[in-house]
């Protein structure tokens, strides 16, 4: 099950992502941006745990390497995976991608 998020971003208006379980068999084998937000305890209140890009959103997801120790974090157990896969080009997904970063400050991107 799916439904629309409005998400902003530092510089952008806010768009709507499309929210599905982390592990949905509907994530489409797309190009896209993605946000991993957790919560603890389950949604309560949502935090961005992680943002990234991919040529193919389900096999990206279905590989990520945080995800072992999301899982461990419990975050995996609540978490919200919010996809955009609306038919950028790869410049405009990593410009978008680093106005999420900016605009959350997600702690799986900080090195």
């Amino acid at each position: 099950m799916s439904h629309q998020v409005p998400v902003p971003a530092y510089g952008y208006k806010p768009a709507k992502f499309t929210a599905y379980d982390a592990y949905s068999p509907e994530i489409p084998a797309a190009p896209g941006v993605y946000i991993f937000a957790g919560s603890n305890p389950p949604h309560e209140s949502w935090n961005v745990v992680y943002v990234g890009t991919s040529e193919n959103l389900r096999e990206r997801l279905q590989n990520h390497e945080k995800m072992s120790y999301w899982q461990r974090q419990n975050y995996a157990n609540n978490m919200l995976l919010i996809l955009s896969s609306q038919n950028w080009e790869e410049v405009s997904r990593s410009r978008y991608e680093r106005a999420l970063i900016r605009t959350h400050n997600p702690s799986g991107n900080r090195q």
